[in-house]
């Protein structure tokens, strides 16, 4: 991910992501490829919702 994404747009990626993989229309190469991409996505949002949560804690 080499653009600055928010967490709705990694979301949104991630969404079509998914669809793609569930399609199964990609070949076994392509496949992997968007599995690691959808894979790193997965790892932005709970690293962001990690980090939301403990601003909240530190607001509370």
């Amino acid at each position: 991910m080499s653009k600055k994404l928010t967490f709705e747009q990694a979301i949104q990626e991630l969404k079509k992501k998914t669809e793609l993989l569930e399609t199964g229309t990609e070949s076994f190469e392509e496949s992997i490829k968007v599995y690691n991409e959808a894979t790193s996505l997965v790892k932005f949002c709970e690293k962001y919702i990690e980090e939301s949560e403990q601003k909240i804690t530190i607001l509370e």
